[in-house]
């Protein structure tokens, strides 16, 4: 499915025919409390699920969980990256992680390959980036920039408000335009013309959102919905943009079916409700959510 939004040959129908109906939550995980773990999560191509956490020693360590079986291997402990930002999961073991190397310093990334942290590339502040055909995407919300996995840089993209998708498309929003960017060749693949409109755009090959304080606006082809969100909410799009979980600070999430509006409701246990150590993460199918605390527990939220 990811690969059929890399070579262009989807525009999101392929991964909304798997997305799921209904939602459960289960503890894949649970351990003692790690204060100021702040997990990062991602997930590889294969179903493996990748952690990030921050250790007591202001190093950090990643593991690698298969789900299916609840069992979790260690990749890399020790590494220099006392702050984390995000983590990007590559082909194999091949990882992205995105950190500051003291409190006071901007994000910035090196990949992580056989268990050791590289050099970080020279490319700026690093607030989200992704590994995807052998490439290297970085961004920070202004400016996107693509480079080899050996640092070379291919090009840079700059907007008002800019997002980076798993594959590395690139969406920007001007107030007046909407447009999505190939990720392989520089070029705009589609764009929309959303007059006065604000907010933190997310997109796929040939459909995007718009997600303000609390409005959803989705462009499905040529036709635009709009949906209502809750007050206080962090929302977060899965890959096909066919639905969006609000991780609150209560104990309940919203789940809700951004062509429908139907709205699924998730109780929530104590752990997840403390949003300050939360990490979350989509599948590549849109079927399963994660979520870490830095309490320890892992979660996942599977749809059927």
């Amino acid at each position: 499915m990811l690969s059929a939004e890399i070579c262009g040959s989807d525009g999101g129908e392929v991964l909304e025919s798997f997305a799921p109906t209904k939602f459960s939550l289960r503890v894949l995980a649970e351990g003692p409390p790690r204060p100021g773990a702040n997990p990062c999560l991602d997930w590889s191509r294969d179903g493996t699920l990748y952690v990030a956490e921050n250790a007591p020693d202001g190093t950090s360590g990643i593991v690698a969980w298969d789900v299916a079986r609840g069992t979790a291997r260690t990749v890399a402990l020790n590494l220099p990256a006392p702050r984390l930002h995000f983590l990007a999961a590559g082909s194999g073991d091949l990882l992205l992680l995105g950190y500051s190397p003291t409190t006071d310093k901007p994000g910035q990334a090196g990949i992580v390959k056989k268990g050791f942290l590289q050099p970080a590339f020279p490319s700026g502040p690093a607030v989200f980036g992704a590994l995807a055909s052998e490439r290297v995407f970085l961004g920070d919300w202004r400016s996107a920039v693509c480079l080899t996995t050996e640092g070379k840089r291919l090009w840079r993209l700059k907007g008002k408000s800019l997002n980076l998708g798993a594959t590395g498309t690139v969406v920007t929003l001007d107030r007046k335009k909407l447009a999505l960017y190939d990720p392989l060749t520089y070029d705009p693949r589609k764009t929309w013309s959303l007059p006065n409109k604000s907010g933190v755009p997310y997109a796929v090959r040939r459909r995007a959102l718009v997600i303000e304080e609390q409005t959803l606006t989705a462009v499905f082809a040529d036709h635009v919905i709009e949906r209502r969100l809750s007050r206080g909410a962090d929302p977060i799009a899965s890959p096909s943009l066919r639905h969006v979980v609000q991780v609150a600070k209560d104990d309940a999430m919203p789940v809700i079916d951004v062509r429908t509006g139907e709205t699924v409701t998730i109780a929530l246990p104590p752990a997840l409700t403390q949003m300050r150590t939360l990490g979350v993460s989509w599948s590549p199918s849109g079927r399963r959510l994660a979520l870490a605390a830095g309490t320890g527990e892992l979660y996942l939220l599977e749809g059927e």
